[in-house]
């Protein structure tokens, strides 16, 4: 009975990786599965599900949107418009569904991933909960600005964010390991691997 539900366990994981290599399209694929970088997303062609975008890239097809996603630790949905490139809107929530004949939906059904992180969030905006927006920027410090209580301790760009959301007067941050420099002014970009820093562009 092991062998059993171990080989129906392989069949399944087998069945799956082929859906992820085929470019996905609509209304063919609706309802099918694909996996990127250990999540599992179904495809919801002409669905919409409105609110908490966090994030917005923009990628030449609908798997490359998934792949974007996948590739945050905070990302269960999307709501792709094609494109070359097209807008690929990023949630951290997954809302009632809405007809949208413009947008291809996709929303995590198996979640098993790395938190959101450089490089992969190079250039991507985050939308901070305070609805702050932050312009990603990895392997860069900006010198200067520095509050006088640097550093603050944070795991993570989004923890870091929410520090600069909650003291008046920052403009943005750099994080280096757990230490998070916040910023009154967001200096020109100095080239140093292994920081994430980013800008507000707006709210703050």
């Amino acid at each position: 009975m092991g062998r059993s539900i171990f080989a129906v366990a392989a069949c399944v994981a087998s069945l799956l990786a082929s859906v992820s290599s085929a470019q996905i399209s609509c209304p063919a694929n609706n309802g099918s599965l694909y996996v990127s970088a250990g999540v599992t997303f179904q495809v919801e062609c002409n669905v919409d599900r409105y609110g908490s975008d966090t994030l917005l890239a923009y990628t030449n097809t609908y798997n490359a949107c998934l792949d974007q996603c996948a590739a945050r630790g905070s990302c269960v949905d999307v709501s792709y418009v094609p494109g070359s490139p097209g807008p690929c809107y990023m949630k951290n929530g997954v809302n009632p569904p809405q007809s949208n004949s413009a947008v291809i939906g996709g929303r995590a059904v198996l979640n098993v991933r790395p938190a959101f992180s450089c490089p992969f969030a190079n250039g991507l905006l985050y939308i901070t909960p305070n609805g702050n927006t932050y312009k990603i920027d990895c392997d860069n410090d900006h010198y200067g600005g520095d509050f006088t209580n640097n550093p603050y301790s944070a795991n993570s760009i989004e923890s870091c964010a929410a520090l600069c959301d909650s003291n008046s007067g920052c403009k943005g941050y750099v994080l280096s390991g757990t230490n998070c420099y916040l910023k009154t002014a967001y200096g020109s970009a100095t080239s140093r691997m292994g920081l994430s820093a980013a800008k507000c562009i707006f709210g703050c």
